[in-house]
């Protein structure tokens, strides 16, 4: 074999894998430095670390520096970022210096604020309540992660069969003189076809993954943030608080309650306003919590429902595909041994 044959090998079995992987690795890099919400496993850390923090009146800077070697790129700099917030000249207070640096998702700013206008004991259990709540902010996809990986194998190796060793069929046949069979023969059109617009398709499936990621984390924490205001407004209630001073803490910047609908439901003193304007239908803090209960209970017979469903439904869709290929190859194979040996 010549020396440029072993160099071609060498960079098609190892370093075009190797330089895709890099490439790859790279764009999420640059795809999590714009993100603007944060990963739900970066937000329960850093809330779980400054629960301890807020409750014990120690440092907040010094805890979000401290967590800098615990959270991947790009958290570490914008943890930098919050610290220098909290201490600078003019510094700014927990909830702000955590939204600005993009540590706490938009969503959840309307229950922070009021979390932290209630006093440090309550901004303390709004952060061990968002580092606790795994329930609420959990999504099928930690069970179903194995099952996502075989399917992500099936297909590298399914893609792999088709666009290498299909191909030298093909060549054996024309050696033969025979025709392919009609089912092998489609198979090299979908392959050619596949190999043509390849990097389009690689850019539709990455575009396709990071805007359903997107869409996926903002509806998550939308979740989230829906639970985290009814519990604001039952820990108001609890704590003896009239509407309009519970409507007043959760009329935060950027949060998703219409600050009209809260301020005229804080007015007339209507708590089935309130709760509208936060995204409940309840008509009494009894109601609200019970409705908080059943929402819980909803989203984990569904999360338990998806779960099986997916675990069932992707060794079916897997079986098409394999079938079709292996139906394929063994068509050829025939083919060529009825060639080969017609009285076989």
């Amino acid at each position: 074999m010549a020396l440029s044959d072993t160099a071609r090998l060498l960079i098609q079995g190892i370093a075009l894998p190797l330089g895709v992987i890099i490439a790859v690795q790279a764009a999420w890099a640059v795809a999590r430095l714009c993100l603007a919400t944060p990963s739900r496993a970066a937000v329960r850390l850093i809330a779980g670390r400054l629960a301890s923090t807020v409750a014990a009146h120690g440092d907040v800077g010094a805890t979000l520096l401290g967590l800098q070697a615990q959270i991947r790129w790009p958290y570490p700099w914008r943890l930098r970022r919050a610290a220098a917030a909290l201490s600078g000249e003019r510094p700014s207070a927990v909830v702000a210096a955590l939204l600005s640096a993009r540590l706490l998702p938009r969503e959840l700013a309307a229950s922070a604020h009021s979390a932290e206008a209630a006093g440090p004991g309550d901004l303390a259990r709004f952060f061990a309540e968002l580092a606790g709540a795994r329930h609420a902010v959990n999504s099928p996809w930690a069970a179903l992660a194995p099952y996502l990986g075989v399917v992500l194998v099936a297909i590298a190796s399914l893609t792999f069969i088709t666009m290498m060793i299909l191909p030298k069929f093909e060549m054996i046949f024309k050696d033969l003189g025979v025709k392919l069979p009609a089912r092998t023969e489609a198979l090299l059109t979908l392959s050619r076809t596949a190999g043509r617009w390849w990097p389009l398709l690689v850019m539709l499936m990455v575009g396709g993954g990071i805007g359903l990621g997107v869409v996926l984390r903002h509806w998550t924490w939308g979740r989230v943030a829906r639970r985290s205001r009814a519990l604001a407004i039952l820990a108001g209630v609890a704590g003896g608080e009239s509407e309009a001073t519970i409507a007043t803490r959760l009329a935060a910047p950027s949060a998703p309650c219409a600050p009209q609908a809260l301020a005229v439901a804080g007015a007339g003193g209507d708590f089935r306003a309130l709760c509208a304007a936060c995204g409940w239908a309840a008509a009494t803090p009894t109601a609200l919590a019970a409705a908080v209960a059943s929402e819980e209970s909803r989203q984990r017979w569904r999360a338990a429902v998806g779960t099986i469903a997916v675990q069932i439904l992707t060794p079916l869709a897997l079986a098409i595909p394999v079938w079709f290929i292996l139906s394929s190859i063994f068509a050829a194979l025939v083919a060529v041994m009825d060639a080969i040996d017609p009285c076989a």
